[in-house]
């Protein structure tokens, strides 16, 4: 028998893109009946039970071997039929890299568009919801709330302490010095008119009288504190009405603003979570389109060809067999002619066995 031997570089694989191979996986394709089957459409007269026998395989992991024998009963047969077995070898291994970086890639693809979809979902809803709830309106509305009560509260202080004492004050001086001022002066022949002269004009105080400019003074003091007093007395209790209904209003505010905020949290969170997954996807994605391209280039690669042999490995199994069939056939004929004159009763014959 004749063996032709060769060695095969298996594909590391790319970690980095997904594509370790199990070397194992790939040394035992070198054996397996679909690959056996087409080698032996190669071959003539080749049966791929046969060639199970025929053709071994060794793997070396570390330096990524495949070294390969073929026997055949004749040097070229065994050479053919190792050719054969290599070519086929690396179109099935290139295939099955291709096809499986394809059905990974066909995975991402799927699982891209169904992260995709898990975050249109999530920033849809969160569009809805922003455009529902007008979170930044509530927020300023509070804010100016809890400044105007803030403005409120130093208002009303002010104007209990301050403020309205001091016009309170005002006011009974003013009254006071009113009730010791006379209102006119005694003026002899003539008359004291409100306003400009003329035939309009109300006389304030009679013919021969004077208005007392003091008094006046006085007077309009009075009438100006009063006004004041007043004015200050009803804006206190629009400051105090409003500073008993806002801290009510502002917590409802608050509570309000407190429910929008973590349904929005909630649903940017969801869009985050939603956002990272598509963007593992569609990195995965990537590297599966890589693997795709780095696949179609990645195949085992012969370090040493075939050879054709020059001399037999060992004999051939069946003509030793037949010689030795042969010959224990021609030993057992020659023994039994000798027993058969040893045993047999004429004289002559005993005198020629003597």
């Amino acid at each position: 028998m004749f063996e032709s031997e060769a060695a095969l570089q298996l594909p590391a694989g790319s970690p980095e893109l997904g594509g370790e191979y199990s070397l194992e996986a790939l040394a035992a394709m070198g054996t397996s009946p679909q690959l056996l089957t087409r080698v032996a459409g190669r071959v003539p007269g080749a049966d791929p039970a046969r060639l199970s026998r025929a053709i071994s395989v060794s793997l070396d992991n570390q330096a990524r071997l495949l070294r390969v024998r073929a026997e055949a009963g004749t040097a070229v047969g065994a050479h053919d039929l190792l050719t054969a077995w290599a070519q086929e070898f690396v179109a099935a291994v290139s295939a099955s890299l291709v096809q499986a970086a394809g059905e990974r890639l066909a995975l991402a693809e799927a699982e891209l568009a169904t992260r995709r979809a898990e975050l249109d979902t999530a920033r849809d809803a969160l569009h809805e919801f922003q455009a529902a709830h007008s979170i930044s309106l509530l927020q300023t509305e509070l804010e100016r709330l809890e400044a105007e009560l803030l403005r409120a509260q130093e208002r009303i202080r002010e104007l209990e302490l301050y403020t309205l004492p001091a016009d309170r004050e005002r006011l009974a001086y003013l009254q006071e010095e009113l009730a010791r001022q006379p209102r006119t002066l005694d003026v002899d022949g003539a008359a004291v008119f409100a306003g400009p002269v003329g035939p309009d004009a109300t006389v304030i105080g009679p013919v021969g009288a004077l208005v007392n400019p003091t008094y006046l003074s006085l007077h309009q003091d009075l009438v100006e504190t009063e006004e004041r007093l007043t004015a200050n007395t009803a804006l206190l209790d629009g400051l105090r009405n409003f500073a008993e209904e806002a801290p009510e209003r502002i917590q409802a505010l608050r509570a309000e603003l407190a429910v929008l905020n973590a349904e929005a949290e909630r649903l940017e969170g969801e869009v985050q979570l939603a956002l990272l997954r598509y963007e593992a996807a569609a990195e995965q994605h990537t590297k599966a389109l890589q693997a795709v391209a780095a696949r179609r280039s990645e195949a085992p690669r012969l370090v040493s060809e075939p050879m054709l042999p020059t001399s037999p490995v060992r004999p051939r199994k069946m003509l030793n067999i037949a010689l030795a069939a042969f010959l224990a056939a021609f030993v057992g004929v020659g023994i039994t002619f000798i027993l058969e004159i040893w045993q047999s009763p004429d004289p002559e014959e005993r005198a020629v066995r003597s």
